[in-house]
């Protein structure tokens, strides 16, 4: 099944700072708390400043509009693999609308 895993870079305070995704094919379903790990010559979790992180994943989410599965990951740097392709516009990512929190008022009759 094709998964397209999404990485949200988060500063100190916990804000938005960039993101990655990747689409792969795997044989089963991610589940929270899993991690991933690729061994190559390309270092899947490679931050920019040489360190290797290892995060676990932190949601799943399956889009049923669309039929795509969704995985979240979330690191507190930027990451060099090649591996992964920046998100260009994190204010309006596909990508990361699967993860939004979305906040309703209660209705009340």
């Amino acid at each position: 099944m094709n998964v397209t895993l999404v990485v949200k870079v988060l500063n100190d305070e916990h804000q938005l700072i960039g993101a990655y995704t990747s689409l792969v094919k795997l044989p089963f379903l991610p589940i929270v708390g899993m991690k991933f790990r690729k061994n190559s010559n390309v270092w899947l979790w490679q931050t920019t400043d040489g360190y290797e992180l290892s995060p676990p994943v932190k949601a799943v989410t399956y889009n049923l509009d669309n039929d795509e599965i969704f995985c979240l990951f979330e690191v507190n740097k930027f990451l060099s693999s090649t591996f992964w392709t920046p998100i260009k516009n994190i204010l309006n990512s596909h990508e990361l609308r699967q993860f939004a929190d979305h906040h309703l008022e209660p209705q009340y009759s």
